[in-house]
């Protein structure tokens, strides 16, 4: 009780008005719970600028005037489209990015999934692979070294994680081909630890690597905001009794979406690269892994950015 208690009302402070001042903001993933929220506190501190992303474009307009009608503002909210379940679009989507904006301060990859069944991206990976890890990693690999450039040195970037990754027993996993293992359905996981639990281990690992490559320009944090009541467990919502007891959950348990953005917007002011870690990552076999899924994870990416591996030898 303690912990749902801590978990719902223990909430970061925000900061003061005027905090993100011209600063100008990315969030993927923005057209509902965490990225919205997120948005609407952003403007409210005084970023002149947001950009946010939807699947399509219809749901990130339907968002747009959402934040604009909750933060009383207009010609502030940006938006683009992007959809991480092939790595071209992703690819696609950072080339554009790259291409039209002069100026970013601050990325917030906060795009993903909560698989309850296996699915394969067109790619051929579990699609909790596809969207958590290695379309979330391909964009921080292609937008760091820009992101360096347009923020004059002092940029965030922000990757939505998830405290669950602590619960995943290393020796469950297999020792190579980590990927190309949960990628098969006869190995989707469906106990407690899920594949979610595992995509966000597997992401933790990629954005440490990331954060080597900041370089004192850009401040990496991987960040956990708890239990969120969003959409984001619709997954889970497989019939009308499963979806009203989950929403009672989440309505008893979990913080609003408001709440948990203030967690992005505390990353978003951090000067500690690497913030959020565990033992699951420093410990020897933790190392280990991080390395076999770091590898495994670049010779994927590189099949369609070879640029990235120029990138990753950077540091």
């Amino acid at each position: 009780m303690a912990e749902i208690y801590r978990n719902k009302f223990a909430l970061p402070p925000l900061p003061p008005s005027g905090s993100f001042t011209n600063k100008h903001i990315l969030i993927t993933g923005g057209t509902s719970g965490l990225g919205l929220a997120s948005a609407v506190h952003f403007i409210n501190l005084g970023a002149p600028s947001v950009t946010i992303t939807g699947r399509t474009l219809a749901s990130a307009s339907a968002a747009k005037l959402e934040i604009e009608k909750q933060t009383g503002t207009s010609n502030i909210v940006k938006i683009r489209e992007l959809d991480q379940s092939t790595l071209s679009s992703s690819a696609a989507f950072a080339e554009a990015l790259v291409k039209d904006e002069e100026k970013l301060d601050i990325i917030v990859l906060n795009a993903g999934c909560y698989m309850t069944k296996f699915e394969a991206s067109t790619e051929g990976f579990e699609m909790g692979i596809q969207v958590n890890v290695l379309g979330t990693t391909l964009l921080a690999l292609l937008l760091l070294p820009w992101l360096k450039k347009v923020s004059n040195g002092t940029g965030h970037l922000c990757v939505v994680s998830s405290g669950v990754h602590r619960e995943v027993p290393l020796s469950t996993l297999p020792q190579t081909d980590v990927l190309g293992f949960y990628s098969k359905p006869e190995n989707f996981p469906t106990g407690k630890v899920d594949i979610y639990y595992i995509s966000k281990l597997l992401l933790q690992y990629c954005v440490r690597e990331v954060a080597a490559l900041a370089e004192g320009k850009v401040v990496v944090n991987p960040l956990c905001p708890g239990m969120v009541k969003s959409n984001l467990a619709r997954h889970h919502k497989t019939n009308a009794a499963i979806g009203l007891v989950a929403d009672i959950f989440m309505t008893l348990c979990c913080k609003t979406a408001e709440g948990g953005a203030r967690t992005v917007i505390k990353a978003a002011l951090s000067e500690e690269n690497g913030l959020m870690v565990a033992e699951v990552i420093f410990s020897p076999e933790g190392e280990k892994m991080q390395k076999q899924v770091w590898n495994e994870v670049l010779a994927i990416l590189s099949k369609v950015r070879p640029e990235v591996m120029e990138v990753a030898k950077s540091a």
